[in-house]
């Protein structure tokens, strides 16, 4: 990290918003788990439980290790979490 702070916008209300809310507007589509960990300031094995609700929604798709099956590669929104994240798009201008 760079030594920059980053907040969570107040039109945000859940670690899966922000998670969705990051994905589509500052990782345009797809991360590594840890990106998103450090982005969130989430403790890993949070932001992974938090990945996990979102694709449980289908608003998120997990690419895992090809050996293993469970360690997730990256992250990324399906057309389900785009639309969530144009309606956060959408909250974040009305204030």
């Amino acid at each position: 990290m760079t030594g920059t702070m980053f907040i969570k916008p107040d039109f945000i209300l859940t670690n899966e918003e922000w998670i969705v809310w990051l994905l589509g507007e500052e990782f345009h589509l797809s991360a590594t788990p840890e990106a998103l960990s450090e982005r969130t300031h989430l403790p890993f094995e949070q932001a992974i439980e938090c990945i996990g609700n979102l694709e449980r929604a289908g608003a998120a798709g997990i690419t895992r290790d090809a050996e293993t099956k469970r360690s997730m590669k990256s992250v990324r929104l399906t057309p389900y979490g785009k639309s969530l994240f144009f309606g956060l798009k959408k909250r974040s201008t009305e204030g």
